[in-house]
Parts: structure tokens; C-alpha cells; sequence
């Protein structure tokens, strides 16, 4: 344990801090990218959502598995000291349980950015959260929840929206999945069981799972590239398991270049921001720009 490290994590010159909302593929990406530029990054877990996307996510390192995305390792954090020790070391990020309150009250966020796939949902205003707020698909609103909005559909994805609306509709973030999302939901609240991983084929008419003893049942053949993880509690018609024909190019492990996008369009905004505000530190100093 490097003791001036987590010190400095708690200083006011210490690494940039973010807060991430999300711990899908998408907010892991985000979290990876950032990381890569000596950001300290912690994320902060959805309870209401599912996690599918396993195998191209942190969300698993909640659950005390060993997570690593590009060299990047997650790991779980039940408190303040622990997300400090944590963060106090390069390559790391993490994973947390904890309401967003409590991890602003941890140490103020220099930047915060709402990943979670909600669609056409009402947003929370984020305005004032933290040093920048940036809110990840459709439903934000540049100026109206967030400092700036991030495109998360097609081609468009990782632009900056820097006033108005994001565009699109839906569910989700618009990867391109093949499968159109999850076919394969709950039939009911309870707990699901499964022996199946993320990477296995199944086939038409198999039972990958139950429900509270209702089966869930594969329509079609192909492979899992996202499934719930076994002995969660569930609602009644979330999704469980994303499956694409086999041979489907449809990415299912690491980051795939959708999620690559998205975080390098923030890596843009922040790098642009810090320009400015160099910029106009400069001017107001009277200092040469030159």
C-alpha cells in the first residue's frame, strides 16, 4: 500500500477523478479509456439493470471476480479507503455498490458521466454533480441535463452534442447487435439459474435456464454472447440472454469498436475542455500565448 499515493488521491492536486454511471460494456470502455490517460475512474453500478455483455464488461468484479479489459484491472470497492486504495495505483479502476452520494461525498468528482443504456427515459439534471457532467445517449440534453451529450448510434457515435439533443430512439446504446437485443427474457420474478456462460452455442429448443423452475428456452440456434449471470433476482421480462446465428460478427468479448468510439469521442471532449481552460487562465493572467 502506497501511502502518499492514496493520500494524494484525497489532495485537491491529485489525478482527475471520475465518476462513471453504468458498468455495461459501454461505461467499461469509457472507464478504460480514461484510465489509459492517468484518470482515476471508479463506476458505479445500476441496480435496476442487467448486466449481459460479461465478457466486455467491469460489472463482474462487484461479484469479486478478477476483471481485466486491455490491461486494465476492475476491482470492488466497499468504502472510501478501499476506492482509495484502489485508484492510488496506475491501471487500475473501481467497481462499486455504493449511491452516487456516497461516492461524491468519498471525494468531489472532476468529471461525471452517465453511461447507462436508458433509452428515450427522463434524465436526471447532472448539471452541478461534479467539474463536468457528460450524459451518453438518447434522452440528454446538452445545457438542459448535462454539460455536454455524447452521440451513442451508427456512424454518429463519440460525437459531442455541446448544445440540444442527442438524437435516436430506443433502447440502449445502438451497437449494431445483430440479435436486436435480448429475445430471451424472464417469464416471471425470481431467481435465475443457468449453467451457461458467455461464449457457448445453443440450440433451438434448448433450456439455457429457469426462472423460479420456468424454463427459458433457446429460439433459435447460435451463440451466447450475453447472459445474466446465475442466481440473480430478477423481474419479470428483463432481458437474459442475447444469442447471434452462428458465425454472427458480432463482438462478444473486450471492446469492440462501437464502445472504442464512445469513449474516445470523451476523451475528445475532456482533452477540449482542458484546452479552453488552459486557455483562458492564460488570458486572464495576462500570460503569452505565444
Amino acid at each position: 500500500m502506497n501511502r502518499t499515493r492514496i493520500a494524494e488521491f484525497f489532495g485537491r492536486d491529485g489525478a482527475s477523478f471520475v465518476v462513471v454511471l453504468g458498468s455495461d460494456d459501454i461505461a467499461s470502455a469509457i472507464a478504460v479509456r480514461l484510465t489509459e490517460t492517468e484518470r482515476r475512474v471508479v463506476l458505479v453500478r445500476d441496480p435496476a439493470r442487467m448486466v449481459l455483455r460479461r465478457e466486455m464488461a467491469f460489472d463482474d468484479a462487484a461479484h469479486g471476480e478478477a476483471v481485466t479489459l486491455e490491461g486494465v484491472e476492475a476491482i470492488r470497492a466497499d468504502d472510501g479507503f478501499e476506492l482509495a486504495v484502489i485508484l492510488s495505483e496506475p491501471g487500475r479502476v473501481a467497481v462499486v455498490d455504493l449511491d452516487l452520494n456516497e461516492v461524491l461525498a468519498i471525494r468531489a468528482a472532476d468529471v461525471l458521466i452517465d453511461a447507462r443504456p436508458r433509452g428515450d427515459a427522463a434524465r436526471a439534471d447532472l448539471r452541478g454533480l461534479a467539474g463536468v457532467t457528460i450524459g451518453v445517449g438518447p434522452g440528454f440534453v446538452a445545457g438542459g441535463h448535462c454539460d455536454v451529450a455524447v452521440e451513442s448510434r451508427g456512424a454518429a457515435a463519440g460525437r459531442a452534442v455541446w448544445r440540444g439533443p442527442v438524437a435516436g430512439d430506443g433502447e440502449g446504446h445502438g451497437g449494431g447487435d445483430a440479435a436486436g437485443g435480448p429475445e430471451m427474457r424472464s417469464p416471471c420474478a425470481g431467481r435465475w439459474r443457468t449453467p451457461f456462460e458467455v461464449g457457448r452455442m445453443v440450440y433451438r429448443g434448448m433450456t439455457v435456464g429457469r426462472v423460479d423452475g420456468e424454463a427459458v428456452v433457446a429460439p433459435r440456434d447460435g451463440r451466447v454472447i450475453g447472459i445474466a449471470r446465475d442466481d440473480a433476482l430478477v423481474i419479470g421480462g428483463v432481458g437474459l440472454v442475447e444469442i447471434v446465428p452462428p458465425g454472427g460478427e458480432v463482438a462478444w468479448r473486450g471492446i469492440d469498436a462501437h464502445g472504442r468510439a464512445i469513449a474516445e469521442g470523451i476523451r475528445r471532449i475532456l482533452a477540449a475542455i482542458a484546452t479552453v481552460d488552459r486557455l483562458t487562465a492564460a488570458i486572464r493572467n495576462d500570460e503569452s500565448l505565444f
